[in-house]
């Protein structure tokens, strides 16, 4: 399925300085923030809690949510080969198990999940597959668990607008544009999930970030 998802830099010659270019550029402590802090409200009740992240990318944030929840399972899935090695050899790795899988295929364990994360993933996914990532992970979660999904909206001011276009071409102009043209909210209605809640929006250089909570019914 290689040609069906952009690699976390736009290219795979690229992954391997994708971290920087994160942290230098993405306002990623927004990003990781928001999300440890919303998982860690929606599991405070929960024993042993058990955490996805769908496309996980390099790692860093199921490692930071495996850090911060010390009895929670958290397993990351990852289709690029390249981007779950590297995750695999950062510190703290050892906390999480890594899964190399597609995010529009069946979930590992299906329907046992507290939480499920999919974070800037649906803009590197072609624009038909995007809602079906997302009803993936309504097949992962229990009834009441709880959606955890960042990704791309209209940029929200002049840096953001300045930026976009430069996103766009990094990732590709097809898979973007509808979420910088403002279609994840319905696509979360759409897929199943109840409840939706904007938790966050932040912009960065190269657009703006919004990050939502939905519940599975």
């Amino acid at each position: 399925m290689a040609a069906d998802f952009v690699p976390a830099a736009g290219r795979a010659s690229l992954t391997r300085f994708y971290d920087t270019a994160i942290a230098m550029l993405a306002r990623e402590h927004l990003l990781r923030g928001g999300v440890v802090r919303e998982i860690r409200s929606a599991t405070d009740r929960i024993h042993a809690p058990r955490v996805l992240e769908l496309g996980c990318g390099t790692g860093s944030l199921s490692i930071a949510l495996a850090e911060d929840l010390n009895d929670a399972t958290v397993t990351g899935v990852e289709l690029d080969p390249l981007a779950l090695s590297i995750a695999q050899r950062k510190p703290g790795a050892g906390q999480v198990e890594w899964l190399e899988g597609n995010v529009l295929h069946d979930p590992p364990s299906p329907g046992t999940w507290d939480c499920v994360v999919i974070s800037l993933v649906l803009h590197h996914l072609k624009p038909a597959d995007q809602p079906t990532a997302l009803s993936q992970a309504l097949v992962a979660l229990r009834p009441g668990g709880t959606l955890h999904v960042v990704d791309f909206a209209p940029p929200a001011n002049r840096v953001a607008r300045i930026g976009w276009p430069i996103l766009q071409r990094i990732d590709g102009v097809e898979n973007t544009t509808p979420l910088g043209e403002g279609a994840l909210p319905s696509m979360i209605d759409r897929s199943g999930f109840v409840n939706r809640t904007l938790v966050q929006r932040y912009n960065t250089i190269f657009g703006t970030n919004e990050q939502y909570r939905a519940t599975a019914g």
